[in-house]
């Protein structure tokens, strides 16, 4: 599994990429969401889910979302910020991200959510009626 890291911030970044390895995870990371987009745009199938910072300059996380989403509509985004509310959760919904965290999670947490997302559609395309979504 490939997940795409997404974040301005080199040293966050850096934490979030070696915590997702040790767990088994293959990852590329970007410094800015235009990095990501156009990643992706070159190979849409490249990465499982991927994990951005909603605080960036020049683009949010949200705002990452709708652009990734238009290029492959089944990607799984997950939002991190070190600021939730309902406000933010609610945008993130509207522009099709799977998961809101806190910013300050352990790359555990980051794990077990990316895990989540990418078994739940396997589990309910098995026909078990088992879901892991919210």
């Amino acid at each position: 599994m490939h997940v795409a890291i997404v974040e301005d911030d080199r040293a966050t970044r850096f934490l979030m990429e070696q915590g997702l390895q040790r767990h088994g995870w293959r990852t590329t990371s970007f410094a800015s969401p235009q990095e990501a987009e156009r990643a992706l745009r070159a190979a849409p199938q490249a990465f499982d889910a991927i994990v951005t910072d909603h605080a960036m300059p020049g683009a949010t996380g949200i705002d990452l979302a709708r652009a990734l989403r238009a290029i492959r509509a089944d990607l799984e985004v997950i939002l991190v910020s070190g600021h939730v509310s309902d406000e933010l959760r609610a945008l993130a919904a509207e522009a099709g991200v799977a998961r809101v965290l806190q910013k300050r999670l352990s790359v555990r947490e980051l794990c077990d959510a990316i895990h989540a997302l990418l078994e739940a559609p396997r589990l309910r395309n098995s026909g078990s009626g088992l879901s892991t979504d919210d």
